[in-house]
């Protein structure tokens, strides 16, 4: 059996253990490591939740780089499905205004 509080009978599990060490590493929820777990698990459960009910039909604008270091707009349309790459932001500028006077 574990320790237990002489005063109350009850057993002492966690912090109130005298065996928990405070100081110790493992026993720190501000510990480096069980913040990043933390994150991780909140990013891959959580994240893909709210952009898929934030998300509505604004296209997604990503400027992406090729291999050779040049690069071009990437815009996903949700209205229509469908990709456009884009040389310039100009031009990309000039599709926003257009879908959106489209409507």
């Amino acid at each position: 059996m574990g320790a237990v509080d002489i005063a109350t009978g009850t057993p002492m599990i966690g912090s109130n253990s005298p065996y928990y060490d405070h100081q110790h590493p493992s026993h720190r929820t501000s510990h480096p490591q069980y913040q990043q777990a933390l994150k991780s698990s909140f990013s891959r459960i959580f994240a893909p939740l709210l952009k898929g009910l934030t998300a509505g039909d604004q296209p997604r604008i990503h400027y992406r780089q090729h291999g050779s270091g040049s690069g071009y707009w990437q815009v996903y349309d949700p209205v229509s499905q469908r990709h456009h790459r884009f040389a310039t932001e100009q031009e990309v500028l000039s599709w926003l205004e257009q879908r959106y006077y489209q409507r």
